[in-house]
């Protein structure tokens, strides 16, 4: 059996499956975030321990007793710096602020289009490389104890084996890795001032990264000889079981963010390189010689729940009460900002004294499947066919009212997979990759790949059209005005 972790920006999901990629036993918990007084929004490395290890001693002892391998997927751009001694500072959440000024000088100073020739990602506070910069000019003594800079997933990883190197997929969320060579970008390195020494070797996700230290098997109640691997980021990670390294499929991936993915080839990746669209980042695939393309929002999936528990005080399953209807109210949802613009913010625009709760929480709902196509189109600018493959995945992807919605939206058919855990599906699928329990990724793939409804946009989607013409004008107007 495998077992698939997804360390995720709201929740931990971790589950077992077999080796067909049947789901066999799963269980969750609440990422650990905290809020310091000077360094804002953080994860502490020891309590993210502290909830993975109390998840992974969970497993019931029939099924932990036949585990072969474990993968791990995990948000991206938040980074721990590693201490000689093992131990480790709290890594900045990648939605964190604080960065702000650090991000704005390097800029003043570089030109971002260097830098996204270079590494495939445009110029936004949310790297790595600047919550690295942050504390190199903020911790100067404790910096000089530093070992190593390690992502997430490779932290748990090397809690539970003892290496200490970085996952490729994750790394490509740095900024500071050449798309060209695969490495450590030393030009970059030298304008922020951060010590080549302190950066670990890179492998690619799927890699034996080891296997669980006798001690913590012991502990954890796990057998002897369990291989440890990472599985990239959790929307790299999802798009593997659904598919998306093929250029005639795209992947819609929703939770905290809301994530538009295509899975490209260097010839794809050239052009995009010469900057033919906008807001697209690029990186290393979880596959191979494959790269992906991605955009998104901070808050997609959130705004939802930012509604549901926040404003109206009731939970998810209230979406299975509220029925379609037009509506003229516009949602922007930027409750975080967008990636490209720190200073944009949500709003509702044309609400009336006649409108209600549902008309609103629908208007998130069309918002979001307005993001996503506004991305699509960018891909298709860049050869994206026209009758290409749509798999969503995520929370999202559990409610029909949203499922629909973005199909009439999109007005074309969404593709649902078997299981919404999607990331967990594929760093489980990764794990077994590592274990040799494949022949290779496309093995791995066709054994756990399976799409369990399609669902179809109506016939008469004028006023989806309407409303998302106007939503981009707005859209538009609103960002200049802030």
């Amino acid at each position: 059996m495998l077992v698939g972790l997804d360390i995720g920006t709201t929740n931990i999901k971790l589950w077992v499956y077999d080796e067909e990629g049947n789901p066999i036993w799963g269980t969750r918990a609440r990422t650990p975030l905290e809020f310091h007084e000077s360094l804002k929004e953080i994860l502490h490395p020891e309590k993210l321990w502290k909830t993975v290890s109390k998840l992974l001693g969970s497993i019931p002892d029939d099924v932990k007793k036949k585990i072969r391998a474990i993968g791990i997927s995990s948000l991206g751009e938040t980074v721990f710096p590693v201490r000689k001694d093992g131990s480790s500072m709290a890594g900045l959440i990648w939605y964190n602020t604080i960065t702000k000024e650090t991000y704005e000088e390097f800029f003043s100073r570089v030109d971002p289009e260097w830098i996204f020739r270079k590494t495939g990602l445009r110029a936004s506070w949310i790297f790595s490389v600047f919550k690295m910069m942050y504390y190199y000019r903020s911790f100067k003594e404790e910096m000089e104890e530093i070992e190593t800079w390690l992502d997430v997933s490779s932290y748990i990883a090397y809690i539970l084996t003892g290496d200490k190197r970085m996952d490729r997929c994750l790394a490509s969320r740095t900024m500071l890795i050449d798309l060209k060579t695969g490495d450590w970008c030393e030009e970059i390195l030298d304008i922020a001032n951060i010590p080549g020494k302190h950066l670990p070797d890179i492998v690619d996700s799927g890699i034996p990264r080891g296997t669980v230290k006798a001690d913590i098997a012991l502990d954890l109640g796990f057998p002897k000889d369990v291989i440890v691997t990472t599985a990239g980021q959790d929307h790299m990670t999802a798009s593997f079981p659904a598919g998306v390294f093929n250029l005639g499929s795209v992947l819609n991936s929703t939770g905290t963010t809301e994530a538009v993915l295509w899975g490209v080839d260097d010839s794809v990746l050239n052009t995009f390189l010469k900057n033919t669209i906008h807001d697209f980042n690029a990186g290393f695939h979880v596959v191979p010689h494959r790269y992906y393309l991605v955009d998104g929002l901070p808050t997609g999936g959130y705004c939802i729940e930012w509604f549901l528990r926040k404003v109206l005080r009731k939970d998810f399953e209230h979406l299975e009460n509220v029925r379609m209807k037009t509506n003229t109210v516009y949602f922007f949802p930027f409750l975080r900002g967008i990636f490209s613009n720190m200073g944009a913010g949500a709003s509702f625009l044309n609400l009336s004294d006649e409108t209600d709760s549902d008309e609103m929480l629908i208007s998130i709902i069309e918002s979001l499947s307005f993001e996503v196509r506004s991305m699509i189109e960018n891909l298709r600018n860049l050869g994206l066919e026209k009758d290409y493959k749509l798999i969503m995945v995520g929370g999202e992807s559990l409610s029909e009212l949203v499922v629909k919605i973005r199909s009439n939206v999109l007005g074309i058919p969404v593709h649902l997979l078997q299981t919404s855990e999607a990331t967990t599906l594929g760093a489980a699928l990764l794990a077994g990759l590592s274990a040799g329990l494949y022949k290779d990724h496309r093995d791995a793939f066709e054994r756990g790949h399976r799409v369990s409804k399609i669902v179809y946009p109506d016939r008469n989607t004028d006023y989806y059209e309407e409303k998302y013409q106007k939503y981009k004008k707005l859209k538009k107007e609103l960002i200049d005005l802030q």
